[in-house]
């Protein structure tokens, strides 16, 4: 009798869905698992800062899933110790901290999980494409999108009187048909 195997038939969001993270604040939003290459053993969540309250400046919990190919599904939650943000920039990073209250009572592993690895030396360039993976309004966890860069270099601000941005990417993406 021939042995089977199961094809691979991941697609490039399959392939990052586990680091996604639910991240509760004062309000709830997406986050990343991510690796710093000069500090490959901590464990980093990204997320944005807006979902901050003054009730959580110091520590923030990420939910994470995994769901294997036969559909069973493995969470994990895990507390992260706030490292440090921006408000400008509206990005928060934590840290992993396996000596948290909560992480230690849950004896919280997360090897399991994938950490992205940015590259800030690759270019951006107008009209190269982007995918976004996030928490989009008041959708699921895991909204993917894909989109154009329009700006590589954007600054300034989208509202009349708003707040400077400082330089950042600015994106068109289709959120809604029609």
């Amino acid at each position: 009798v021939p042995i089977k195997f199961m094809n691979d038939n991941s697609n490039k969001y399959d392939k990052i869905t586990s680091s996604i993270a639910i991240v509760k604040a004062s309000l709830n939003g997406a986050g990343f698992l991510y690796k710093h290459y000069n500090n490959p053993g901590n464990i980093y969540v990204i997320t944005c800062n807006h979902i901050l309250g003054n009730n959580n400046l110091e520590t923030i919990k990420a939910s994470f899933e995994v769901v294997n190919n036969t559909n069973e599904i493995s969470a994990k939650t895990a507390e992260f110790k706030i490292i440090g943000r921006d408000i400008f920039s509206d990005i928060v990073v934590a840290q992993f901290d396996s000596e948290l209250a909560y992480n230690k009572i849950f004896d919280v592993d997360l090897s399991d999980y994938v950490q992205l690895q940015i590259n800030t030396t690759t270019p951006v360039n107008l009209g190269d494409s982007v995918d976004l993976v996030g928490h989009i309004g008041y959708l699921d966890n895991r909204s993917f999108l894909s989109g154009k860069v329009i700006d590589s270099k954007y600054t300034g601000s989208f509202f009349k009187n708003g707040f400077y941005i400082p330089e950042s990417i600015l994106v068109d993406m289709n959120i809604m048909k029609g």
